[in-house]
């Protein structure tokens, strides 16, 4: 140990520098926290309802939940009929750009070809 009054060295275990009486400056206790992160996570979901006379409307909306509670991302278009590959192109890759490009971190692909899991900090700015 180095005194900080004379600067000579001394034994860390003294209590004072025994060349000039200077007691040892006492290291604060360090404490370090770990937080672990906090996310969001967004899920893409098919949605319908039924119009009256007009048959099965269907949707896709990136769902989000997170630490300020539950949002809409993204919603697309609606269309008629369940969904197939033309409508998955059409509606659902655009909406994966959007949701990459706004910094989700994608998670896995889900059942149905449309399930998406995306994650992000939740520190980014969240869309209301």
């Amino acid at each position: 140990m180095i005194c900080q009054g004379c600067g000579a060295s001394y034994d860390s275990e003294f209590k004072f520098c025994p060349h000039c009486g200077r007691a040892r400056p006492e290291s604060p206790e360090l404490l370090i926290r770990i937080q672990e992160p906090k996310w969001e996570i967004c899920e893409i979901e098919l949605e319908s309802r039924t119009v009256i006379l007009g048959g099965e409307r269907y949707w896709f909306e990136a769902v989000v939940f997170g630490p300020t509670g539950r949002y809409t991302a993204e919603r697309t278009a609606e269309w008629r009929g369940y969904p197939g590959r033309a409508e998955v192109k059409k509606y659902l890759d655009p909406m994966i750009e959007l949701l990459l490009a706004a910094g989700w971190e994608p998670l896995q692909a889900g059942q149905g070809g449309w399930n998406y899991r995306f994650r992000r900090p939740a520190s980014v700015e969240a869309k209301e």
